[in-house]
Order: structure tokens, then C-alpha cells, then sequence
């Protein structure tokens, strides 16, 4: 709004202009299982998250998590995606995948010391001298602002159990969205349904 806080929103999109893309990647941070990957379309044309990183790329999904009303946001969490040699493959598990949460240092409250903000949604440390970084590079960058404010309480997990942990912590359920992935399989799947059996 006005005053810089979220509000409600509704993508007005055509077909084909992004919608079930948003929610796939919004899913795979939250339900990271690659077979929960809402890759269908309605075109019956299947994608993986694959699909969404070029080879010698590195690409970020984040979002911003936050309280209704609120001016800033209580929580980031992202993940970050590489092939493995920096070559696109048909085998998934060379997709390297990092995983983050943190809390934004404007998310504060106030103290007796206004520190500078460390690192907020758009200060990720994404790219360098106008370049991206990779993978293991942005890795080092945020733990490194870590290192210099416990407060950002930065997690970076090695497992999907860990990454489900420390969202847990943060009041975040991805059983939650478990739910939301079904219902929009189904639908998908009804659409298809309806396109086989109706002329």
C-alpha cells in the first residue's frame, strides 16, 4: 500500500502468463520433495524444477514472510539452484539446492544500539561487481553476514528434515501446505479430465 506494507494481491494473468509458475516455486521452498513438484500445466506438458535453471546459472527463489500489518517482515526464506558443473542435465539430482532462512536485521525492535541493517531481502548478497554469484560463493557471503550479527539467527540446513525443523521454529508449517499441493494437483488433474472426455 501507501505506506510500504503488504496487502492483499490477485494475479490477473492470462493462461500462460506465470500463475502456476509463482506457485511451484513458492512450493519448492516450503515442500522441497522433488515428487511434490506441482510441475503439470494445464496443457498436459510436464515441468521440473530444472526446468526453471539454465545451465551456468544461478537462481533464486525468496520470500518474504511477515505479520498482517506489519511494516517489515519477520522472516526470509529461500533457496538457491545450480547444476552441478554449471551443465543442465535430465538428472534432477545434479541440481544442487541451498536452502536459508533468516530473520532481516529491519525486522529488529528497537534498542539501546541502532546497528546498520546486516542483511534484509535486498541486500542478499546475490552478485558481486554486476556478476551473480554462485552457489558456493553466496553460501560463503551469507554466512559470513551471519557471522557478524547473531541476531539474523541465519539457518542453512544440508536436509529437507532440518530445513522442515527450522521452519517450524519460525511458526511456518509445510504440512500446511501439503493441503494447498493437493488441491491444486486435483484441479489439474480434473482440467485434463475434462479436456479428454468433453469435446
Amino acid at each position: 500500500d501507501d505506506e510500504g506494507r503488504p496487502t492483499h494481491t490477485v494475479l490477473w494473468l492470462r493462461n500462460g502468463g506465470g500463475k502456476s509458475s509463482l506457485l511451484n516455486l513458492v512450493f519448492a521452498v516450503v515442500r522441497p520433495n522433488r515428487r511434490e513438484f506441482l510441475g503439470s500445466n494445464e496443457d498436459g506438458k510436464d515441468r521440473r524444477l530444472g526446468d526453471y535453471v539454465r545451465a551456468g546459472d544461478t537462481s533464486h527463489v525468496v520470500i518474504e514472510w511477515g505479520e498482517p500489518g506489519a511494516r517489515t517482515p519477520a522472516l526470509v526464506t529461500g533457496m538457491a539452484l545450480e547444476w552441478r558443473d554449471r551443465v543442465r542435465s535430465n538428472d534432477e539430482s545434479r541440481l544442487r539446492r541451498l536452502w536459508y532462512g533468516f530473520v532481516p536485521s529491519d525486522h529488529r525492535p528497537p534498542g539501546l544500539l541502532e546497528l546498520d541493517a546486516t542483511l534484509t531481502f535486498d541486500t542478499l548478497p546475490v552478485a558481486e561487481d554486476g556478476r551473480r554469484l554462485s552457489l558456493a560463493r553466496f553460501r560463503e557471503r551469507l554466512r559470513a553476514k551471519a557471522a557478524g550479527d547473531a541476531s539474523l539467527r541465519l539457518v542453512t540446513p544440508i536436509s529437507q528434515a532440518e530445513w522442515r525443523r527450522a521452519l517450524e521454529q519460525h511458526d511456518l508449517d509445510p504440512e500446511v501446505l501439503r493441503y494447498q499441493l493437493q488441491m491444486n494437483r486435483e484441479e489439474g488433474g480434473a482440467s485434463e479430465l475434462f479436456k479428454r472426455r468433453c469435446r
